[in-house]
């Protein structure tokens, strides 16, 4: 029994493309967008997402903007009715709705996929309708970082890993976010001074270098589990500050001087100035993550990223 993913690939096969799936591409942003379905001809390059659930207005909204900022056309895919909110969301994505399927493929290979439940056994997936989730108590403060991986998007970077994805849930983690400026010293004395983001998980007290530049969303349309952090902002400075120390501290090698025609190099030990740490800008923020499940292993891919996570 075909899934909707690879009757879309069969159509677009069908039509002299080539088809990949969970595809990397990098946006004129620099971000990074993992694409469940890309496909190619010639000079023609098209990058399809599909569910199965009624896409809400945001949610094609988050793939236009993916889109544009690849710089390929779009097609999104749904067996289910669309709203006209879904329809206005994103002018420039082409929407395929169960009837465009149908005009594609035929009404009796359609059927195979129609029934839900049917599709979502084939997938390894538990997709049946579900109930809306209650809303949200407001616990913490804290806005929701707008994911670039969709629900299909999830799957294609987690097939490679642990192949038939049973189930996936979405976990919003807590994170402290903090832009930070640096002064640093070469042997002891002033060198330069750095700027950049850090963010810090607020439940494993991890923090790491976060070059992306993101947007927020008020709330998302997947069913998801929202989680407290387990430390204060305070904490999560001292986390990042000793963090910083230790990506600029060490022998380098750095330029002393410099004319038109000639550079001079020499091996300095860096090191951060004693008080030369400084924050700004920090922030609580709710970082989606998918969980992939099979089997007994589990694999966390963060949503705005697309990057598995240890």
């Amino acid at each position: 029994m075909p899934t909707v993913e690879e009757l879309v690939v069969r159509i677009f096969e069908s039509r002299g493309f080539t088809v990949g799936r969970g595809e990397d591409l990098q946006g004129v942003s620099g971000a990074m967008h993992t694409i469940p379905i890309y496909a190619v001809k010639g000079e023609e390059k098209v990058a399809i997402d599909w569910s199965l659930d009624p896409p809400r207005a945001s949610v094609i909204a988050s793939f236009a903007e993916a889109i544009k900022d690849v710089g390929v056309k779009g097609v999104y895919v749904t067996v289910s009715p669309l709203g006209e909110k879904a329809k206005k969301a994103a002018p420039d994505v082409v929407l395929w709705s169960a009837r465009q399927l149908e005009n594609e493929i035929g009404k009796s290979a359609l059927s195979e996929v129609e029934g839900v439940d049917r599709a979502s056994l084939d997938m390894g997936l538990d997709l049946r309708p579900q109930k809306p989730a209650p809303k949200e108590p407001k616990i913490t403060k804290g806005e929701i970082i707008r994911p670039k991986l969709s629900e299909g998007g999830a799957i294609a970077v987690a097939k490679p890993k642990v192949g038939i994805v049973e189930s996936l849930d979405l976990d919003l983690v807590p994170y402290y976010v903090l832009d930070y400026t640096c002064d640093l010293l070469a042997d002891g004395n002033p060198y330069e001074g750095i700027s950049g983001t850090v963010r810090v998980n607020a439940l494993t007290r991890q923090a790491e270098k976060y070059p992306l530049k993101f947007e927020t969303t008020p709330r998302l349309t997947w069913r998801h589990i929202k989680l407290e952090p387990k430390i204060e902002l305070e904490e999560a400075k001292t986390l990042a500050q000793d963090a910083i120390v230790l990506w600029n501290q060490g022998i380098r090698e750095v330029s002393i001087r410099k004319t038109a025609t000639t550079q001079v190099i020499a091996k300095k030990t860096i090191s951060v100035a004693e008080g030369g740490i400084s924050f700004k800008n920090a922030e609580l923020y709710y970082v989606p993550v998918w969980k992939a499940h099979h089997g007994g292993e589990l694999l966390a891919i963060d949503a705005t990223t697309g990057e598995i996570l240890e």
